[in-house]
């Protein structure tokens, strides 16, 4: 169990010790004076048993010749007990005592001469060997319940401070229970920031209010090795991160986090970001809302570094890239695929051969419409209708079920054109040289 870390004279030496100057015997000077102590400290640093060891040196102080002791046990078995004792020629702490009796039943207890003392014979014997002759005891609450109990003990008359440990003892009660919350939450954060350096990634908290503000709240030093920006600068300055985000981020970004503010909906969302320094972050964010009073909501989350993965996935469009365009230009037939936006995929060799006019529309990114279009102008196709027409025509049967025709583009050379939706989608144009085939038929007929 602790021991004090402040030192209370014995009767012979307090005495030369006199009162702190401005404190005078009295409740009426010494309560406003060491709430104002308390108060003034706001507990910063200081521990239940470093608090309680200097409101005793004050009480002690202030009743010279006297000791204090002091036990808190919180009213909870997990929490370790605060033991005060004076330090002197001969402790007064037993076994069985006043001040353990006080912080277990609730009630006071007063002694004005241990002589006289029938209860606790082993605690009076020490307590007059160790010079005192009375004590008054009064519990300690907090919350509605006992959490301990504070003593004087004087080695003349106590009538002076006869009634202090019950006035005061709401007093300290106040101060234990603010330093021990003070104390658990210096804990909480120390915990909390071991963890969030612990994690690979960036922890988190950013605040959107009502009127549409954004900003960090908190963000773990870990952002400066993600980002290349300090985490202090970012909580300071609402842009410093935002203004790293790539182009088509910053686009979106802020429409969907007020959205999904509003819907309380999870944020899972990637981004690139661009360095001071140049390198190119990919990143991975995952975070949930609380909505709080005043209507802002307030996300907790993490940003993982998602270098890696998406290496891995350019690594894999590359090959998926490779492996369809060797596909594509080991076929016989001349292709063009479409994604599912109408913009070209891909065209092979093949087909720019078949049409070396219309080279200049293979390059990927084309629009499908685009592509039609001047196919119909550049070949110069018989028809009966206007190009625009035609190419309604077109896509419409496309749309409608497929597309199929057989073309001539030169006097012995047939090509069949069919081109088809695909299942995610996109569309498929293949062209087929018949040219054989309709020799056979022409010869047949």
């Amino acid at each position: 169990m602790p021991r004090n870390i402040s030192r209370s004279l014995p009767p012979s030496a307090a005495r030369e010790n006199r009162q702190a100057p401005g404190l005078t015997q009295g409740n009426a000077a010494i309560i406003p004076a060491l709430n104002r102590s308390l108060l003034e400290s706001s507990f910063a640093g200081e521990t239940p048993l470093q608090l309680s060891a200097r409101v005793a040196g004050f009480i002690e102080q202030a009743f010279a010749p006297a000791a204090c002791r002091m036990l808190v046990h919180w009213g909870d078995p997990a929490k370790p007990a605060v033991r005060r004792e004076p330090e002197g020629r001969i402790g007064i702490e037993t076994e069985a005592d006043p001040l353990t009796e006080c912080a277990a039943t609730g009630e006071a207890v007063s002694i004005s001469d241990f002589k006289a003392a029938s209860r606790w014979p082993a605690h009076s014997a020490a307590a007059m060997l160790g010079g005192w002759s009375a004590c008054r005891i009064a519990p300690l609450r907090a919350g509605g319940r006992v959490i301990g109990a504070v003593g004087i003990y004087s080695g003349a008359s106590i009538e002076a401070a006869a009634d202090f440990p019950a006035a005061a003892a709401d007093i300290i009660a106040m101060a234990l229970g603010a330093c021990e919350r003070n104390t658990k939450a210096a804990a909480d954060a120390a915990r909390f920031h071991s963890l969030s350096t612990s994690i690979p990634g960036v922890v988190y908290q950013r605040l959107v209010t009502p009127e549409g503000d954004i900003r960090y709240t908190y963000i773990s030093e870990s952002a400066r090795e993600l980002f290349g920006v300090e985490a202090d600068l970012i909580v300071s300055d609402p842009e410093a991160l935002f203004r790293h985000y790539d182009d088509d981020y910053k686009e979106t970004f802020r429409a969907k986090l007020i959205a999904a503010s509003r819907a309380m909906s999870p944020w899972d969302v990637e981004a690139k970001v661009i360095r001071p320094d140049g390198q190119v972050r990919y990143t991975h964010a995952i975070a949930r809302p609380a909505r709080l009073e005043d209507g802002s909501v307030l996300w907790t989350g993490v940003i993982l570094n998602a270098d890696r993965i998406k290496q891995m996935e350019l690594a894999a469009a590359d090959a998926e890239a490779s492996t369809r365009a060797a596909i594509v230009e080991s076929m016989s037939q001349g292709i063009a695929l479409f994604d599912r936006n109408d913009r070209l995929v891909i065209a092979n060799n093949y087909f720019r051969e078949l049409y070396p006019a219309l080279a200049p529309m293979t390059a990927p990114g084309t629009l499908y419409r685009d592509f039609i279009e001047a196919e119909l102008t550049t070949l110069n196709i018989a028809r009966r209708e206007s190009d625009q027409e035609s190419l309604a025509r077109r896509v419409m049967q496309r749309d409608e079920g497929g597309y199929i025709a057989e073309r001539r583009i030169a006097d012995e050379r047939w090509i069949m054109v069919a081109e088809n939706r695909t299942v995610d989608g996109g569309t498929v144009i293949l062209h087929t040289d018949v040219s054989e085939l309709k020799v056979r038929e022409s010869r047949i007929h």
